[in-house]
């Protein structure tokens, strides 16, 4: 089996770990179990648990910069004048934030072993946000109403994530085209 697809195996079996029975229980034995490799398997991709979360994490940035990537495309793609590309990048950036893949949700997984572990691992997280965060005051709509929206989008997926009282599906969609609209140019 090629290296990237146990590791991407072994990754999956961590973030379904986590999601099933929480970041306390995340051990590269039970990671091992979980998968059907053997300890030593982990251990040849991630040295230390702490390497494991590491790469839970970095795979969340990963797939979710892809399904970034991809939605700003289509946006672009839609878009046909350079007022309407206006806030393109953070409408891509809502979109991906609410995938329809729901392993990438159980990626998410990640973020919370981070935090319940060593919250020191959540730097390449902490280093990406502020990527977006530039991003998106460059994305051609005011700074300020773009962070309000990236925080609110944040905050929805968080709430989702951590069950604090998450809107139901159907509310959940409409506040999602709500702040798209808000970062809508109106002539569009």
């Amino acid at each position: 089996m090629k290296k990237d697809v146990t590791r991407k195996l072994l990754l999956e079996a961590a973030a379904t770990l986590v999601d099933r029975e929480g970041g306390s229980r995340l051990t590269l034995e039970a990671v091992a179990q979980g998968a059907g490799f053997s300890k030593g398997c982990v251990l040849y991709h991630f040295p230390t648990k702490n390497a494991l979360i590491e790469g839970m994490v970095e795979d969340l940035i990963q797939r979710f910069e892809a399904d970034l990537a991809c939605h700003l495309q289509s946006e672009i793609a839609s878009d046909d004048t350079s007022e309407s590309r206006k806030g393109s990048w953070m409408r891509a950036y809502i979109k991906a934030s609410f995938p329809q893949d729901t392993f990438l949700g159980r990626v998410s997984a990640g973020v919370f072993a981070a935090i319940a572990s060593d919250p020191e691992l959540l730097h390449t997280a902490r280093e990406r946000f502020a990527l977006w965060q530039k991003q998106l005051e460059r994305d051609g709509i005011d700074p300020v109403d773009a962070t309000i929206v990236r925080l609110a989008t944040d905050g929805l997926w968080f709430s989702g994530a951590l069950g604090f009282a998450p809107p139901t599906a159907e509310m959940r969609e409409k506040i999602v085209a709500r702040l798209i609209a808000m970062v809508t140019p109106q002539n569009s």
